[in-house]
């Protein structure tokens, strides 16, 4: 089994490069252009630490119990519903949240980001890498490597919404949502 160490960096590395353009960055971006960033990072850290402990846990056995085509449904119809979701809304929600509600937006970025992790390249690619190296390493790196991404997807975010406006940013973000969950939906079908 690989150094702990090395196992951290080489798998942050990678989770960091796999997550490049990967749906669940683009779905940050689009929640960060909505909520304040400390609800969406909080959020995104507690369904990343989560999928990351998961796929180190389950090793190789996730891929045989679950079948990737139910984990792309699941995920599709949710990013559906928040496509429903987003485009209905009608921008009261960040009035609630300069009250200080910061309990939505968080778990609706937790359930989202866990959900569409579930069965992705790189949970897959990260239960690998916990079969043949140190799993407390690959853990540590999987979940600083999509953390590091985040912040990345969230910065991006904040900036878009302030150069483009709430409105524009709204129906971006329905359209993130409906693509990915209508990618999912075939993905699943094929």
């Amino acid at each position: 089994m690989a150094d702990p160490a090395w196992s951290a960096l080489s798998t942050a590395g990678l989770v960091a490069l796999a997550e490049l353009g990967d749906r669940s960055q683009l779905v940050c971006i689009a929640l960060a252009a909505r909520h304040r960033a400390a609800p969406v990072l909080v959020g995104a850290a507690l369904a990343f630490t989560t999928s990351s402990a998961l796929a180190v846990l389950a090793g190789r056995a996730v891929a045989h119990l679950v079948p990737t085509a139910l984990l792309l449904a699941l995920s599709g119809t949710l990013m559906l519903g928040f496509a429903i979701w987003t485009w209905r809304d009608d921008g009261g929600e960040e009035i609630v949240e300069a009250r200080g509600d910061t309990a939505r937006p968080l778990f609706a970025t937790a359930a989202l980001l866990f959900t569409s992790e579930l069965g992705d390249k790189t949970q897959l690619s990260v239960v690998g890498m916990a079969a043949t190296m140190d799993p407390a390493g690959v853990f540590v790196g999987a979940s600083l490597g999509m953390i590091a991404m985040t912040v990345v997807s969230v910065a991006a975010g904040r900036a878009l919404h302030a150069t483009l406006g709430p409105e524009v940013m709204r129906r971006a973000a329905t359209g993130v949502f409906a693509i990915a969950g209508l990618a999912m939906l075939w993905a699943a079908l094929a």
